[in-house]
């Protein structure tokens, strides 16, 4: 297969200095010139073409080089093709002139056929490498898709060029039980898949980007009518619902999708990404695998996110959130052995309020993160605290979501806490992380590697929910754990022949891979009695103690009193 040629546009009025270089550059075999005789030939071709690099000279009749090439740099099409001047004028104010205006040399007559072709070739390689940057810059690096960057680049244009179009905006259905349940690795095949699908969907002329984890984007360009939206939206669901079959697994997954049209509904980017967002939501809301196409009502439940997320913000700017704790106890003697730190939002107007109410927010606003900081400030100024007061001897636990766990600066969040609150770095060592069985199970490696990180600073992993999904006894017993806490509903099974069956099994194989088991959420006698017996001795429910307070808590710990 014949490599395609480069193609240079050659400007030149007077044809013999044009024939000089066209047949300089054609003698290489790898370029094709195309010669042209005027800066107004010049820009009517480039109107529809757009050539791999221009050479031009300065004095011409009407549009000069330089004019030319002032034009070319004020259009965002064109700015980027490298300009060449190649001309009798060797003064230096000419040449800085010319190298102002953008060009990116100044070659000067006569011409020497092997000194221009080989300056062409260095400007060629150095546009081709930026080119693939830009490419790099503006490409999600799994799907091949276009990336956040590039998606606002395009819809800033779009706009700036007043042109009709639609903003759909689609995530996935169910994507992170496919990611929990087979993996890190399959999560990312299917997501190959989608984007392979939507782009076969839409026309080439569309934009699809990737801008998130599993959130895309397209911009469908002459969109005249809600109907072609419809039609368009309708045809993105019924090719991702169809099944997908990765590495033996047959996996189902549809998405949801909200649209916008430009300018009918909005005519600048931030209303058009919200009210996208707005409508994919409440088709979400609706009962997913559908489509919301934005209307006027739906500006009240956009105002209601934009208030919440504000909310969020003021409630971590003015420190509204306050830890609360659950004792884990030691059966032996009825001793805390760990405190669970639980989260409450003191909200001004709406009361008091649990994670189930604010943290969907919270991930909605993509401010989880900025969470999750806060949450550790205030467990290390509590260690800090209680060490000073001499009552410390209980690790505190946080649940960890599976982002929190998988976010690489998850180390660097808890050492920065700790500088921050000028808190010795080996009181890190009563820090605890609790983590879902499904979310280690999804990348093990990863999981084993992230453990031995936060291990040098003295932080240990639990593992939480076990049993509640499918585990690898092998990886488990490869897992430095600190503690292998059972899944609550097989606690509640208690009373149930199988299921107590089932619950003995679970402790035997925890204390067998030489890990200590704890239960969690006992709430009777029976249940405390039948662990008891059954070996596991670390407990934790409403048998032992309600949610405490930090009053209440550091009461606890300084009494040091049983609690059995």
């Amino acid at each position: 297969m014949m490599q395609e040629k480069v193609q240079i546009l050659v400007v030149e009025d007077l044809k013999s200095n044009s024939d000089l270089v066209c047949a300089a550059l054609e003698d290489t075999g790898e370029i094709e010139a195309i010669p042209l005789f005027s800066g107004e030939e010049a820009l009517e071709y480039l109107e529809t073409q757009h050539p791999h690099m221009i050479l031009s000279d300065i004095i011409m009749p009407g549009i000069s080089g330089f004019d030319l090439c002032s034009q070319l740099k004020e259009n965002p099409r064109l700015k980027d093709i490298p300009v060449v001047f190649v001309t009798g004028k060797d003064d230096a104010t000419d040449i800085v002139h010319g190298l102002n205006l953008g060009a990116v040399d100044y070659v000067t007559k006569p011409i020497i056929p092997e000194v221009l072709v080989a300056r062409v070739r260095a400007h060629l390689a150095l546009s081709f490498h930026k080119e693939q940057l830009k490419v790099m810059a503006n490409t999600d690096a799994l799907t091949g898709l276009y990336n956040r960057k590039a998606f606002e680049g395009f819809l800033s244009e779009f706009i700036e060029n007043k042109k009709e179009f639609a903003l759909i905006y689609l995530d996935l259905d169910r994507f992170k039980p496919v990611n929990d349940e087979l993996g890190h690795p399959i999560g990312d095949l299917l997501l190959k898949r989608v984007a392979k699908r939507l782009r076969y969907v839409v026309r080439a002329v569309d934009i699809v980007a990737r801008i998130g984890g599993d959130e895309f984007v397209v911009i469908i360009s002459k969109v005249h009518s809600q109907a072609i939206v419809e039609m368009v939206c309708d045809k993105i669901l019924k090719n991702l619902a169809a099944p997908y079959n990765i590495d033996d697994h047959e996996i189902c997954i549809s998405a949801t999708v909200g649209a916008v049209l430009y300018p009918l509904d909005a005519d600048n980017e931030y209303d058009l990404v919200r009210y996208a967002d707005t409508a994919m939501y409440h088709a979400k809301e609706s009962g997913r695998n559908r489509f919301t196409l934005f209307e006027a009502k739906l500006e009240s439940i956009v105002s209601e996110k934009q208030k919440m997320e504000e909310e969020l913000k003021q409630g971590l700017e003015k420190n509204q959130f306050e830890l609360y704790y659950l004792p884990s106890i030691a059966l032996s003697d009825g001793t805390v052995q760990s405190m669970e730190t639980l989260l409450r939002w003191k909200h001004p107007q709406r009361g008091v309020l649990s994670p189930s109410q604010f943290l969907e927010h919270f991930i909605l606003s993509h401010l989880e993160e900025k969470l999750f900081v806060c949450v550790i400030e205030k467990v290390v100024q509590q260690i800090k605290l209680w060490h000073q007061k001499g009552i410390l001897d209980a690790h505190l636990t946080l649940n960890l979501t599976h982002a929190e766990f998988i976010n690489r600066n998850l180390m660097r969040h808890i050492t920065e806490a700790c500088r921050k609150a000028e808190c010795p770095p080996q009181l890190a060592r009563w820090i605890e992380l609790d983590v879902s069985e499904s979310y280690l199970m999804s990348d093990i490696d990863f999981s084993r590697k992230q453990i031995q990180e936060l291990a040098k600073i003295g932080v240990t992993v639990s593992l939480d929910n076990f049993g509640s999904s499918c585990f690898s006894i092998y990886e488990l017993q490869s897992m430095p754990l600190s503690q292998i806490k059972i899944d609550r509903n097989l606690i509640s099974g208690i009373g149930n022949p199988s299921s107590e069956q089932a619950l003995m099994t679970v402790i035997h194989m925890i204390t067998s891979l030489g890990h200590t088991p704890a239960a969690i959420g006992v709430e009777t006698e029976e249940q405390q009695t039948f662990l008891k017996q059954h070996g596991c001795m670390i407990m934790q429910g409403y048998r032992f103690s309600t949610v405490l307070n930090t009053e209440e808590a550091e009461c606890l710990m300084t009494e040091k009193k049983s609690l059995c």
